[in-house]
């Protein structure tokens, strides 16, 4: 099942898997596709040697097109013991991932330690770790030859090559912060959340220095890089960069005028006005001035008529005051007594924080202005629009004939408040704590803008948010919402629940980070209704309730699974498998059974619990309830409903066909969405035309309103005699028989089975409801969307291509293929419209495979000699070409030509697809 793939890396972090290799020769009976094929275990496997060749080097090269971010290398080194002999030096060297020159730059020369032992892989293995992450176009190897003769050559088993991932517990620390000085230029400044494990340097400075304690002191303004040390084990961490900011100056209160002394002007026997009782820390301006200017003594002269701001000057400590306004009267003309506030309508903003607040009947002989805020602004109507919220003085403005009256205050207040969307559950995750007990919880994926508390504190005890993530939390139920600002409301909260850790459910063990949680708790006496045998636990004579047709026992404890886990061995994908067995109640429409919630709180799904009944078994992975905390049980079940009491169009569809219900509860309260899909295995009997097109039986989810979803990856397991889906919700499921028809599909034709069931797995698409048009060249677009879906790749979308727009048909396919390395394209650009080559093709789905794990056999160019045009492949293409065409996924145009340039049908590209799907 592909169910549960989120593959955001290639196979072990090794980007040789979608690397484009070439050499400087490889001889004739051996293979360049050796290098990355995965294999380096056994001596009966595939290598890549050089023997009779002359030189005195060899060379093995890795491109990427769109670049990759590497780490280390390891080395794999075959020899013979005859002609294919041990290098006597390795250099590495690669091409910058932003270079325009394609320059090479030697990053490592080996000439001591080299390892190889004869016919051996797993002896002959040479990591290099690069002394720093490598950003690269290509990266290649270079091994110098015991002598330059043909007879004399180099070999190779595996090459890998390991992308740059950061170990978490090296992660950048995310506690330090920045505390200013107190005074501006101050040497006070701090770093504080800082330990012992840290060092920190300024920027610009060379080396670390240590930190002694829980803060540094003594600092100045400035840029500092924080990280963990290196230690024996763990080189030094990732920087956290904090800036220690200025010094805050202090604020000063507005001069007070009660002492000074206002002689006005008259220009009728043209005297100037006057401001005394003022020094010379104060400044002034007349309203509608940009500057001010200093005060120098105790007075103002040579005032003309007019408002004037008076404040005290800022320093180097200090912040300018507020101003006081004074007005100079013209004693000349008359004064004007005060515009009154009644019959003003004031309106406020629609929004909180906008700009189309009002102040309706004014008249036009009157002026306004923010309050203490520059000049007065003439008023033009009967209103006055594009307010914000703020307080605005309203005047009479002066004429010839008199002074401007004293100013009313008005204020418009501020508008309705917005409401925020809730933070993202995709984005906000919880990291577990480590340990029971321990404060190492993180809440991740946050940002400034939120904050968080733990769920039953007070309404007043959110706690800011000053980073990306919160560290320091203990075990719980946290809220995290937007915060309250002066235009939106807080949002609604987030839950998220930290948990504790896995613990090893034999305590006399080592506790294994991958086992699932098991509660320390006291043995209860065994229910005599619960029997476990080996690794089955069965539930002897489940009771029905009368009313609601529920079958369900005792419930199973902790300590009956963790005996039952003393009985299971893991399988090769290193999953313990539990059996459950319900057996059969009479007059049961509905079977349910009882767990400990902390037996599905793991980290990892390497626990399974399988739950089998009469209507089906469910297979629930021990990561199922990841981020629940505090809740005591769940109850798991499974319903067969009854078809007469479901919707019309429910029925329509499904026809006599059955459909469950999957119900979670937690603590009684049931759940929709779970951490983790579970697998349902519903015993179905096909009739006799679905029996013979079993392909078409699928399961769709039946969403509330009636309509269906279906299910890419259900499908009808003959062995089993079931239908076998992922269910990543509870909800209703349906078995439905889907055989989609076109007109233009003729019947019995080479291609109609691979279009007809390829369209009903929703795989494919046809180019209307009617018609696929077979014979129409498939695009580089539809080819990659249909190969995405066919394998149910899965990622989170990070980048896309420059051709690329969200609303486009395939932009999410395109965008998964882009994040999974699969599809590199060409200068930033896709050409998604564009006919695909068959050898393209080829290269797309061969890295697709390879990024999902399926195992290729050995390819090299042998494989397309019988074809006349076999030397037309492209170079990038040859291996892939090959391993298409040795697998079965791809055939010749004829018997003798392969056509590598050649376009490929949509019909075709469903053959290769349904070839492919067929083998999964």
């Amino acid at each position: 099942m592909l169910t549960d793939l989120h593959l955001l890396s290639p196979n072990d972090g090794n980007m040789a898997f979608l690397a484009n290799a070439s050499s400087s020769y490889t001889s004739p009976w051996e293979s360049l596709a050796a290098v990355n094929d995965g294999k380096k275990d056994g001596n009966n496997i595939s290598h890549w040697g050089t023997w009779g060749h002359e030189g005195a080097e060899e060379w093995v090269q890795y491109e990427w097109p769109q670049g990759a971010s590497i780490r280390s290398s390891n080395l794999v080194l075959w020899s013979d013991g005859g002609g294919i002999k041990p290098p006597t030096q390795i250099v590495y060297s690669y091409i910058p991932a932003d270079s325009g020159t394609d320059e090479w730059i030697t990053a490592g020369t080996i000439t001591e330690g080299i390892k190889v032992v004869e016919h051996t892989p797993a002896e002959s293995f040479n990591p290099y770790t690069f002394d720093w992450v490598l950003n690269v176009k290509a990266l290649r190897v270079t091994l110098t030859k015991q002598s330059r003769a043909g007879d004399n050559g180099v070999g190779l088993w595996e090459w890998e090559v390991h992308q740059a991932i950061s170990s978490p517990d090296r992660e950048a620390p995310v506690t330090p912060t920045g505390v200013a000085p107190s005074i501006l230029d101050g040497d006070d400044g701090k770093l504080i959340g800082v330990t012992t494990e840290m060092e920190y340097k300024k920027e610009g400075e060379e080396e670390y220095i240590a930190i002694a304690g829980i803060e540094v002191t003594g600092l100045t303004v400035g840029k500092y890089y924080v990280r963990y040390m290196k230690t024996g084990s763990l080189s030094a961490s990732l920087d956290k960069e904090v800036v220690i900011p200025e010094g805050q100056t202090q604020e000063q209160a507005a001069p007070d005028a009660s002492g000074w002394v206002i002689s006005h002007a008259n220009s009728d026997t043209d005297i100037k006005g006057i401001i005394e009782g003022l020094d010379d820390t104060m400044e002034y301006r007349k309203l509608g001035e940009e500057d001010y200017t200093p005060v120098t003594g105790s007075s103002i002269n040579d005032l003309e008529p007019g408002s004037y701001q008076i404040r005290y000057a800022a320093t180097d400590s200090l912040k300018a005051s507020p101003p006081v306004t004074v007005d100079i009267r013209n004693e000349a003309k008359a004064d004007r007594e005060a515009p009154t506030a009644e019959g003003l309508v004031i309106t406020p903003p629609t929004a909180a924080g906008g700009n189309d607040g009002r102040i309706e009947n004014v008249t036009v002989d009157m002026e306004c202005r923010k309050a203490d805020q520059g000049g007065y602004m003439p008023v033009s109507g009967s209103s006055i629009e594009g307010l914000e919220a703020f307080s605005y003085e309203l005047r009479y403005a002066g004429t010839d004939m008199s002074n401007p009256s004293p100013a009313i205050l008005i204020v418009v207040p501020d508008g309705t408040k917005q409401e925020q969307s809730q933070p993202s559950s995709a984005e906000v995750k919880a990291v577990n704590v480590s340990a029971a007990g321990a404060k190492d919880g993180k809440i991740t994926g946050v940002s400034p803008a939120m904050e968080y508390r733990l769920v039953g504190m007070d309404a007043g005890s959110w706690n800011a948010i000053t980073g990306t993530e919160v560290a320091g939390l203990g075990n719980g139920i946290y809220e995290v919402r937007y915060k309250e600002t002066a235009t939106h409301y807080a949002s609604q909260s987030l839950t998220v629940v930290i948990s504790n850790p896995v613990i090893n459910p034999k305590p006399t063990e080592t506790p294994s980070s991958t086992d699932a949680p098991v509660s320390v708790t006291t043995p209860s006496p065994v229910p005599e209704n619960i029997k476990v045998e080996g690794n089955w636990i069965k539930i002897v004579a489940p009771k029905t309730d009368t009313k609601t047709g529920k079958a369900k026992g005792a419930p199973i404890r902790q300590e009956d699974l963790n005996k039952a886990l003393e009985h299971v061995k893991a399988n090769s994908s290193n999953i313990k498998t539990i059996m459950v067995d319900i057996p059969k109640a009479e007059g049961a429409h509905s079977y349910a059974v009882e767990l400990p919630a902390a037996a599905l709180t793991a980290a990892h799904a390497n626990i399974k619990i399988e739950i089998n009944t009469e209507f089906g078994t469910v297979a629930v992975p021990s990561n199922l309830l990841k981020y629940v905390s505090g809740a005591k049980n769940v109850e798991l079940s499974l319903s067969r409903l009854d078809t007469v009491k479901l919707h019309s169009d429910v029925k329509s569809v499904i026809a006599s066909r059955p459909v469950i219900a999957f119900v979670v509860q937690l603590d009684g309260e049931e759940i929709a969405t779970l951490n983790a899909p579970v697998e349902i295995r519903l015993p179905y009997t096909p009739d006799v035309e679905e029996l013979a097109n079993s392909k078409y039986l699928t399961v769709s989810y039946v969403a509330a309103n009636s309509t269906f979803v279906q299910l890419l990856n259900g499908k009808y397991d003959s062995a089993l005699q079931a239908m076998v889906f992922p269910a990543a919700n509870t909800g209703q499921y349906a078995v439905v028989y889907t055989k989609k028809f076109f007109n233009d599909v003729i019947k019995d034709s080479w291609y109609a089975p691979a279009v007809e069931t390829m369209a009903s797995k929703g795989f494919i698409d046809g180019t209307s409801a009617t018609s696929f048009s077979p014979e129409q060249k498939v695009t580089r677009g539809e080819y990659l969307a249909w190969l995405v879906r066919t394998l149910d790749l899965k990622t989170e979308l990070n980048t896309t291509f420059s051709d690329m727009k969200r609303t486009d048909l395939y932009y999410e396919e395109i965008g998964i293929a882009k994040a999974l390395g699969i599809a590199m394209g060409s200068n930033g650009s896709f050409y998604p419209e564009m006919e695909i080559a068959r050898q393209d093709l080829a290269v797309l789905t061969m890295r697709a495979l390879r990024a999902v794990g399926k195992t290729e056999q050995t390819r090299t160019a042998e494989d397309l000699k019988r074809f006349t045009d076999a030397a037309n492949v492209a170079k990038y293409a040859t291996d892939d070409m090959a391993g298409m065409v040795r697998m079965g996924f791809i055939n010749g145009r004829s018997n003798v030509t392969l056509s590598p340039g050649g376009t490929t049908t949509r019909a075709e590209a469903a053959q290769v697809l349904y070839k492919i799907f067929s083998q999964l």
